[in-house]
C-alpha cells in the first residue's frame, strides 16, 4: 500500500505541552523537524484532534498547522520541503504509478539498489531513496549537521543548495541543516522531470498543466535512465504515458509504454520539456 503516510505533528498532544515539558521553542522546532520529513511521505497531510467527545482517552492538540510556527527559520524550513516535494510531484506521480503497477516500495533503503555496499545498512534510518533516481537526507534530529555515507557504486548530485555539486560515492558525506536547503541527491545514471513553483500556485491541477524541465546526470558512461509518468490526474486508464528516458552520450530518446505518443506531452498534445540540464559527472 505505497499512499500512507502518518498525521503530520502527531494526532493528539503537541510538543510544547505540560507532558512533554520541552519548551515552546523546541516544541515548534521538533514540529518543523515532523514537517521537513513528513514532506516527503507519498501522503503528506498535517492532521490532528482539537476537541473530542467527552470521555475519549485523547489529549487535545493546539494549533499545529505550518503558520502557527513562529520561529522564522523553522518557517522557512518547512515551505522548503513542502516547495521541493511539489517541484519533484511528476517523480511522486511516476514512483506510485510504479509501486501499484510492479508492487515495489515507494520507499526504498539506499542498500536496496546497491547490496554489494555493506556500508549502505550503516545508514538506513537517514537516508530514504524515492525510487532508484533520488536520495533524501533526513533532518530527524536538531542538529546542525548529518553526517551520511554514500553508495560507492555511484556519485551523487546534491539538487537544492545554491550551489549544486557532484559528490563522490563511497565515502561519508557531512550535510549542513541551514533550514532552508533540502538534502537531496541525484544518483549518478538517471533522468528525473523536475517543475519549478512559480508564487501564488494554488493547486497541483494547476501545477499539472506548466511545462517541466528534464535534469541528466550521466554515469562514468555517459548514460542515463529515467522513467516518467504523465496523465490527467483525474482518469485512471485514459489519458495517460509512461515515457522511458533513455540518454547516451548527448543522444536522448523517448519510448512510450502505454500510447503510441512519439515525444512526452501533455494530455491535450503539447510538448511539456521546456528545458534540459546535463550535469558533468565529474
Amino acid at each position: 500500500m505505497p499512499f500512507t503516510g502518518a498525521d503530520i505533528g502527531g494526532f493528539h498532544g503537541n510538543f510544547d505541552d505540560a507532558e512533554n515539558e520541552v519548551g515552546e521553542d523546541k516544541g515548534q522546532m521538533f514540529l518543523a523537524r515532523f514537517h521537513q520529513v513528513g514532506a516527503f511521505f507519498p501522503f503528506a497531510r498535517n492532521h490532528n484532534i482539537i476537541g473530542h467527545p467527552e470521555g475519549e482517552e485523547f489529549i487535545d492538540s493546539t494549533d499545529q498547522a505550518p503558520y502557527m510556527i513562529t520561529n522564522v527559520d523553522y518557517r522557512a524550513g518547512v515551505q522548503a520541503a513542502f516547495k521541493t516535494r511539489y517541484s519533484l510531484l511528476r517523480h511522486y506521480y511516476t514512483q506510485l504509478f510504479l509501486a501499484q503497477r510492479d508492487g515495489t516500495p515507494f520507499f526504498l533503503p539506499a542498500y536496496f539498489f546497491n547490496p554489494e555496499d555493506e556500508k549502505t545498512t550503516d545508514d538506513y534510518e537517514s537516508t530514504v531513496m524515492i525510487g532508484r533516481e533520488l536520495m533524501v537526507v533526513l533532518p530527524l534530529t536538531e542538529a546542525e549537521e548529518i553526517t551520511v555515507y554514500l553508495p560507492s557504486a555511484n556519485n551523487w548530485y546534491h539538487l537544492n543548495l545554491a550551489t549544486p555539486h557532484v559528490i563522490v560515492g563511497g565515502n561519508d558525506a557531512i550535510f549542513e541543516d541551514t533550514w532552508t536547503d533540502v538534502n537531496i541527491l541525484l544518483r549518478s545514471g538517471s533522468v528525473i522531470v523536475t517543475q519549478h513553483i512559480p508564487e501564488g500556485l494554488e493547486t497541483t491541477k494547476d501545477l499539472l498543466e506548466l511545462p517541466v524541465e528534464m535534469l541528466i546526470f550521466p554515469d562514468s558512461n555517459g548514460q542515463a535512465h529515467g522513467k516518467t509518468y504523465i496523465a490527467d490526474g483525474e482518469l485512471l486508464v485514459e489519458n495517460h504515458q509512461l515515457w522511458n528516458i533513455a540518454y547516451d552520450v548527448r543522444t536522448i530518446t523517448f519510448s512510450d509504454e502505454l500510447s503510441d505518443s512519439t515525444a512526452p506531452q501533455d494530455i491535450n498534445g503539447n510538448e511539456i520539456i521546456s528545458k534540459i540540464t546535463v550535469v558533468d559527472s565529474e
